[in-house]
């Protein structure tokens, strides 16, 4: 058996724990989005290596290309969901209005990351394999970024290592430092070299670290959340008064439009 038969089998079993354990847990309910995720990502590796053998080679590499466009769309509604999550002490204010906001600043946040992303000169030649490629660099910056803004604020935002966003955001965070090496290491590779398939070895490997430190982490029980430490309580009382103000400020110029 090769090291990527062995790596792809590996990661299905480990993917399918995974999914098993969101289900025992519950966590689907918390975070129905990363959960739709990984069943895809199973789904996925269940049915390459098939399509790849029964299906021609054209066909074959155009479903190659729209799956990572998919797994790209699902990927921001997974980070939009873990802000959702972590930003949960601040839903007192209208959830009509965090949500979008929540969307928005990670739409922003990755048309801030596209321009760092960058395609290898062997397929800068075929536009929609330069679109693949930036697309998984751009989020793989963004979940980076994400686990380390985390990891920050933590402290303020009570959320400890235990808790399910964190635990998302570090597996991710891991797979997405060793995946953005690689792409690095791309630019300087050729494909039919060996190093290229080492990376590409060392990237499987690393998304299934990930899978373990999933399978370890969602197999304890989520610790109940501490409350916000005061400092935190002010500024959200003071974010929550700011916003009550300028809601009544703004009623009142309509009505008094309206009453001339």
């Amino acid at each position: 058996m090769s090291i990527d038969t062995a790596l792809l089998t590996a990661g299905i079993i480990a993917e399918a724990l995974v999914v098993a354990l969101l289900c025992w847990r519950r966590v689907y309910r918390q975070l129905p989005i990363f959960s739709a995720y990984l069943v895809w990502g199973l789904l996925v590796d269940c049915t390459m290596s098939v399509l790849q053998s029964h299906l021609a080679a054209g066909t074959y590499i155009r479903f190659y290309l729209v799956e990572p466009s998919l797994d790209s769309l699902l990927q921001y509604g997974v980070l939009v969901e873990l802000a959702w999550a972590v930003l949960r002490p601040f839903h007192a204010m209208p959830p009509r209005r965090v949500l979008p906001v929540t969307a928005l600043g990670v739409l922003i946040a990755g048309a801030l990351a596209w321009p760092f992303s960058t395609a290898p000169e062997s397929v800068r030649s075929h536009w929609d394999y330069v679109l693949i490629v930036r697309l998984e660099e751009t989020f793989a910056i963004l979940r980076i970024v994400f686990f380390l803004a985390l990891a920050v604020t933590s402290r303020w935002l009570s959320v400890g290592w235990r808790n399910r966003e964190l635990q998302v955001a570090t597996g991710l965070g891991i797979y997405s430092l060793v995946s953005l090496a690689g792409s690095l290491a791309h630019q300087y590779q050729s494909v039919t070299t060996p190093a290229y398939h080492w990376v590409e070895v060392a990237i499987s490997a690393s998304f299934f670290g990930s899978l373990l430190y999933w399978v370890v982490s969602f197999a304890q029980k989520e610790p109940p959340r501490p409350e916000l430490p005061e400092h935190a309580q002010n500024i959200l009382l003071e974010l929550a008064g700011t916003a009550h103000t300028h809601r009544v400020t703004l009623e009142m110029r309509r009505g008094g439009r309206n009453g001339e």
